[in-house]
């Protein structure tokens, strides 16, 4: 991912936008066209113009864009359309990619321009708004997919057929429960609000965990430099899933289940590149610092 200033062209106003990586063909000096839908940087719709150095050069105004000769109306895709273009196991899909933040590939010949925007504005809507991916969904030709590949994209062909699933495989429960509770309201501003309180929840828990492991390298850095004992290695301190899990019960308490943890720790590791790994025998040799409660406390009163 790259952070790239956009600028409105209509307002002035800017913002700091995510851009993934594939978006830039290699070896290409030529500059690529984003749809910047409105929310991402303002109220405004506009396409940005970014060259291949990560830098915006250019901006054109969208006033009142028709989609197609048979759409003339702006952002009509509901739960409902998205289901009548894929299967229920391809949405689940899509919703863990978006709740990781994983890119998601459809490979095709045609131009898939319309349909990827409408993906992209549905499923960010369903976000809350400083964790927007404007770039979820994108399309490539086959040719061009091999010079875009990377293992982090969940990829798909259009006649459904599914290439890769780049995450670990856990339950989809959670993720049907949004899709279910969504599903029950007819109307699509309400299936919208309804599953993007649901994401929100989560995104606290797992926000949540990512403080309280940054608190503790903090705690543990200052530690170390205050007894004259500084560690080179200390940013790449590795959190272990039960140390983890004991940090997300300890604050919501022993109902949360084993599903919900996995889920919690899995956005952590690729959202936001949280670097946890899984519990084995290794987990037992790594020397935990063990702090005097005293100064833990005087520590924490300082942060």
């Amino acid at each position: 991912m790259n952070f790239i200033e956009i600028i409105c062209p209509d307002c002035g106003k800017g913002a700091m936008v995510k851009i993934p990586n594939h978006l830039f063909k290699k070896g290409t000096l030529n500059a690529i066209k984003i749809h910047i839908e409105s929310g991402i940087c303002c109220n405004h719709r506009f396409l940005a113009f970014v060259s291949n150095k990560h830098k915006a050069i250019g901006y054109e105004k969208l006033d009142s864009v028709v989609l197609n000769k048979t759409r003339t109306q702006k952002h009509i895709f509901s739960l409902k359309t998205i289901l009548d273009n894929f299967n229920n196991q391809i949405v689940l899909l899509f919703f863990r990619a978006l709740l990781l933040s994983c890119p998601i590939i459809i490979v095709s010949e045609q131009d898939l321009s319309v349909e990827i925007n409408e993906y992209n504005y549905f499923f960010n809507s369903l976000l809350p708004e400083k964790h927007l991916n404007p770039f979820l969904f994108s399309y490539y030709s086959r040719e061009n997919l091999k010079e875009n590949m990377n293992e982090i994209s969940l990829i798909l062909t259009d006649d459904l057929s599914i290439e890769q699933i780049p995450w670990a495989s856990i339950p989809f429960d959670i993720e049907k429960q949004f899709f279910l509770e969504g599903f029950q309201i007819m109307d699509r501003d309400g299936q919208i609000y309804v599953m993007k309180v649901k994401i929100s929840t989560l995104f606290d828990k797992v926000i949540y965990l990512i403080d309280s492991l940054n608190r503790i390298i903090e705690i543990e850095r200052r530690y170390n430099r205050k007894i004259y004992k500084l560690d080179e290695n200390q940013n790449d301190r590795i959190f272990y899933e039960d140390e983890c899990d004991k940090i997300i019960i300890k604050k919501y308490g022993e109902n949360i289940t084993k599903l919900e943890l996995d889920l919690i720790r899995l956005i952590a590791l690729n959202r936001f590149h949280a670097n946890i790994q899984r519990n084995d025998n290794n987990s037992k040799k790594v020397k935990k610092i063990k702090l005097p409660q005293k100064k833990i406390k005087n520590l924490f009163k300082k942060l």
